[in-house]
């Protein structure tokens, strides 16, 4: 038995200076061992207007405009993931996406697509088409759409 202790202490001995020789950096690094209160600051939650949690906020907007329901942001699994993801960000209600974040997303895309066609008629168009549909909800809804097409001197395709 005491054969083997001194035969492990060597191969350990051994071990540790190939493991300061393959990586020197983290033999020699210091561990720094934060303050309580510093421990503290780097759990505290972005605020709502910091960058870093507006630009999350967007990208949750764009994938939940395409046909995704307002109840996901209850979903268990979905706050889970948005803690594994950036833990300080913390996520808003349902109610503020769909009657805050949702209408303005709306109206700057809105406006955005209308001033680019200002745009595109200024500079003159060859051929303009609409196309239209009706339809009934089977809440009795009824909705009509309207898509414009059009086409540019250029012929450039964009979308």
């Amino acid at each position: 038995m005491a054969k083997r202790l001194a035969l492990y202490k060597t191969v350990c001995a051994e071990y540790l200076e190939l493991q300061k020789q393959v990586n020197p950096i983290t033999s020699t690094c210091k561990k720094v061992k934060l303050t309580l209160s510093a421990s503290f600051a780097n759990q505290e939650n972005y605020d709502k207007d910091n960058p870093k949690a507006v630009a999350i906020t967007n990208a949750i907007e764009k994938m939940m405009a395409i046909l995704q329901p307002f109840s996901m942001m209850q979903d268990g699994g979905f706050k889970e993931l948005m803690v594994l993801v950036e833990p300080k960000y913390s996520l808003p209600d349902r109610t503020t996406f769909s009657r805050c974040d949702m209408p303005e997303l709306y109206h700057n895309l809105v406006h955005k697509i209308c001033t680019k066609m200002s745009n595109d008629f200024e500079g003159g168009v060859n051929s303009i088409a609409f196309t239209t549909d009706m339809w009934t909800s089977r809440s009795s809804d009824s909705y009509l759409s309207l898509t414009c097409h059009y086409e540019k001197p250029s012929f450039v395709s964009e979308y």
